[in-house]
């Protein structure tokens, strides 16, 4: 998936629009007219959230993995990041009115999905730009995650709970070290390994799912990665999974 910026001339602009839609209003209002705003649909803000998705991800290519939609919805020159942080703004006051006026289960959670979307595009903006957050912030705004108080006796019970699994009579980080290595996966028989446990996961999720009869996952192993492992879908029912060595 992925996640945009902005700029106080945008907003300056905002208010003079929106002094100028009450003046409108109320000339409506008098001559007996209606002038409720016309509310967005659940499709075409999802169809702007895209948009603006990969226009942000033009600053930050890491925001987008791949796109797989239409040629037509790919950006055309970049646009500061400051104005892409306004739009998000207004998608989430769009998307604020649709949720107060929902008529199904299935609307409600594409709606508070798309609020959640939209929340981790305007922190990854404020980020680009320069806006300093810690970790706790960066949970709760980009992935909707409150981290409880830090328990100093919970925390110790854990480690005293491992301890009693961990072999050995060192110290923890020794015998945590330890055991990863007699744990560690020969190179010459990693390609087995993982073979063996990709096609245990295959098993346990055709239960559930039936896959494509073609389907494969390709397994690349890359000493450079700066993750463990990371997978992409690369079309016509093939993934590739790379995975560090």
């Amino acid at each position: 998936m992925v996640e945009y910026e902005f700029s106080l001339t945008g907003t300056r602009m905002s208010t003079v629009v929106s002094g100028f839609s009450r003046i409108v209003c109320a000339i409506a209002v008098a001559l007996g007219l209606s002038c409720t705003a016309r509310q967005a649909s659940p499709d075409a803000i999802a169809e702007r959230y895209v948009r603006a998705a990969l226009r942000l991800a033009q600053h930050d290519p890491a925001l987008v993995e791949d796109w797989r939609g239409p040629d037509s919805w790919r950006p055309g020159p970049r646009v500061p990041v400051a104005e892409l942080l306004e739009e998000m703004t207004n998608l989430h006051q769009q998307l604020e009115i649709a949720a107060s006026d929902i008529s199904s289960s299935q609307d409600y959670a594409r709606v508070h999905y798309l609020i959640a979307q939209v929340r981790g595009l305007r922190f990854a903006a404020d980020r680009q730009l320069g806006r300093a957050t810690s970790i706790d912030e960066q949970a709760r705004e980009e992935f909707g995650v409150t981290f409880p108080p830090f328990d100093a006796a919970a925390a110790e019970r854990a480690r005293a709970a491992l301890l009693e699994v961990l072999p050995g009579n060192g110290p923890a980080h020794d015998r945590v070290a330890a055991f990863r290595k007699r744990t560690v996966v020969a190179h010459e028989r990693r390609e087995r390994v993982f073979g063996a446990a990709l096609d245990a996961c295959r098993r346990a999720a055709t239960a559930a799912v039936q896959l494509p009869r073609d389907e494969r996952i390709d397994v690349r192993f890359d000493s450079s990665l700066a993750f463990d492992a990371f997978t992409r879908y690369r079309g016509d029912n093939r993934s590739e999974l790379e995975i560090s060595s």
